[in-house]
């Protein structure tokens, strides 16, 4: 069997058809594919394009662990991670703190079209995406004690492609809880994120914000997991002490335009 290496992930991608454009692990456009090889080479079939650029897969440890970023969201850790974060926050977010450090399609040609609005919260709460974000009906394992203090939660995913993954969560919790921790909420979903990945390396930065006049902390790091640097950025905003508003992207290896995406859907969160 002849496979493609992905220039910008190195996968080996098996040479199965005429119509693979795209690199299986990373989804960015092979560079070698066969539609613009033909171009080059008009006479020569795809067994020609088979022979002549096809080679034998580098032999790698197998690994039985690989990083699809759909299954991660499916099992929705980052969801509950967030609601145990807000609850233990207050509690436990200098331990969590301290322990750490302080293309399916181009994304670069959503980067200057004009995106569409979307309304959460009964219109309280709303970002701009090029992406539709799903609201998920499945019921959340929150345990017992986090669970009897939360009045309402409501979490909605994008996850269509494997290289790239967002996340709007919002909940209201009872006063009995006091005051949520923006810090303590967002330490909890990329401490759960970090370890549900077995990941390693963790490195991020906390900056104090604030959106539309309510308290916010936005956090930017990576990790490594099963050989992929998984990048993300979080927002965390408090509103009136009780409402939780949480967004998180995340993606695949080094990509500025899908960082860019990023910083556009993140400023764009408005909160009424």
């Amino acid at each position: 069997m002849k496979y493609l290496k992905c220039d910008s992930c190195k996968h080996d991608n098996l040479l199965n058809s005429e119509y693979q454009i795209f690199c299986d692990a990373c989804g960015k456009k092979l560079s070698n594919n066969y539609k613009t090889w033909q171009k080059k080479h008009p006479t020569k079939s795809f067994e020609d394009f088979t022979n002549e650029v096809g080679v034998h897969k580098t032999a790698t440890k197998k690994s039985n662990n690989k990083l699809t970023f759909k299954k991660v969201l499916q099992i929705c850790f980052i969801v509950v991670s967030i609601g145990v974060g807000a609850y233990f926050g207050k509690n436990y977010s200098a331990n969590v703190f301290s322990f750490f450090y302080e293309y399916a399609f181009p994304v670069s040609e959503l980067l200057d079209k004009e995106w569409g609005k979307q309304f959460f919260m009964g219109n309280k709460v709303a970002i701009e995406s090029p992406y539709w974000l799903e609201k998920q009906e499945d019921e959340i394992p929150i345990p017992a004690e986090v669970k009897k203090l939360i009045k309402e939660m409501d979490y909605y995913v994008y996850n269509n492609f494997a290289g790239f993954g967002a996340v709007v969560m919002t909940s209201v919790y009872d006063k009995a809880i006091g005051k949520l921790n923006a810090k303590g909420a967002g330490d909890g979903a990329i401490l759960q994120t970090y370890q549900a990945l077995n990941g390693s390396d963790l490195f991020y930065n906390d900056e104090t914000i604030q959106i539309n006049n309510y308290p916010a902390v936005l956090k930017k790091g990576t990790f490594m997991s099963d050989g992929n640097e998984v990048h993300f950025k979080s927002v965390a905003c408090i509103k009136n002490d009780l409402t939780l508003i949480y967004m998180i992207t995340f993606w695949a290896n080094n990509n500025k335009d899908y960082e860019l995406l990023t910083d556009r859907m993140i400023g764009s969160l408005e909160i009424y």
